[in-house]
């Protein structure tokens, strides 16, 4: 462009205040940064060589979460054994850094953020999920469905994209199989209070006989 600092101005290389999603605390950040303070944003836990040392002496060694995922999970930075832990995918060391549930919630959260564009976090759900009694809004269950440990997020596509609530697996199919449309939710709880057949069983018992026999009609315009 003709000012010539576009790259910075669009790639956002230059410090802006910023607010740790752990913390709280504000901070001056860049676009890469922009989400955790320099503190939360390093391992709470230095990989030293006597700590390693004591791991593999002991074969134990605490979670490296973050404080927001931990408090998820409940588990805050607690020693594990190593069998609690997945393979490490690092290749600095055998040691991996997130225990099992801590790991399977930092990719949900990841997920979370790729699938819904930023209109809902981790953080939100959780808050949602407790005004709803940690079941699902419709019918109740408090189980997700599918295996899932976490409720789905029933949205809408559609202009204005909307974040509605939680629903477990049966009720968030059957409201996208309707094309979430009011219409179509009315005409299937009248077509569930008054089934059609009733007034067919009706008329059956009145006939003789039950043979249903199909009317063509009279192509011939001579007759």
């Amino acid at each position: 462009r003709a000012d010539g600092n576009w790259y910075y101005a669009e790639r956002w290389v230059k410090p802006r205040d910023c607010y740790c999603e752990d913390c709280k605390k504000s901070f001056q950040g860049t676009k890469s940064t922009h989400r955790f303070c320099r503190v939360h944003r390093t391992r709470k836990l230095h990989r030293t060589p006597q700590r390693i040392e004591e791991w593999n002496r002991t074969k134990k060694k605490p979670c490296e979460c973050s404080i927001s995922v931990g408090l998820a999970t409940g588990c805050e930075g607690r020693v594990h054994h190593l069998k609690d832990f997945s393979e490490s995918n690092s290749k600095e060391g055998d040691f991996p850094y997130y225990c099992k549930r801590c790991k399977i919630e930092t990719r949900w959260r990841t997920q979370i953020r790729h699938d819904y564009k930023g209109h809902i976090s981790a953080d939100d759900y959780y808050w949602v999920n407790h005004t709803q009694g940690n079941k699902c809004y419709i019918c109740g269950t408090d189980e997700p469905g599918l295996d899932k440990e976490h409720f789905f997020i029933d949205h809408q596509e559609k202009k204005p994209y909307t974040i509605r609530g939680l629903l477990c697996n049966s009720c968030n199919t059957g409201i996208g199989r309707l094309d979430h449309d009011t219409g179509n939710l009315k005409r299937a709880i009248e077509y569930l209070n008054n089934p059609p057949f009733k007034e067919v069983r009706k008329i059956l018992e009145k006939k003789e006989n039950n043979l249903f026999v199909l009317q063509t009609p009279n192509t011939n315009p001579n007759e």
